[in-house]
């Protein structure tokens, strides 16, 4: 969670001058970015809409966990605030390497469990 809040305030203070107080939560955080994203896209032509990191990242999430009907709901009703599915593929291509059949990521694999803290015991299935 800290580290959550720690990135939101990052790409807040990249965009806001201001300090942002220590009272303010993730959750605001992340709403008023999305709502000045989309006011800033609702004043340009459609096909030149821009997306911070942030934004971006918060668009993999939703694609992820709620897949792409979910997605495809919140992005006609949230227009202007996430970015396209075409937008979203690149993004996602250009900062992932692609998982390849039969070839392991343990390099990967340990630096994502070390970050979190989590125990170095998986399991893998097929």
């Amino acid at each position: 969670n800290e580290a959550l809040k720690k990135k939101l305030l990052e790409s807040w203070s990249s965009h806001y001058p201001s300090s942002v107080p220590s009272s303010v939560s993730n959750t605001e955080i992340l709403l008023r970015i999305l709502m000045d994203t989309s006011k800033q896209n609702s004043q340009r032509p459609k096909n030149q809409n821009s997306y911070n990191t942030t934004v971006k990242q918060f668009a993999v999430y939703i694609f992820f966990i709620g897949g792409r009907l979910v997605y495809e709901m919140l992005h006609a009703n949230l227009q202007n605030t996430l970015p396209s599915l075409t937008t979203l593929f690149r993004f996602i291509n250009k900062r992932t390497n692609r998982p390849q059949e039969g070839s392991f990521r343990f390099k990967e694999l340990n630096t994502f469990l070390e970050e979190r803290k989590l125990p170095k015991y998986i399991w893998i299935g097929e």
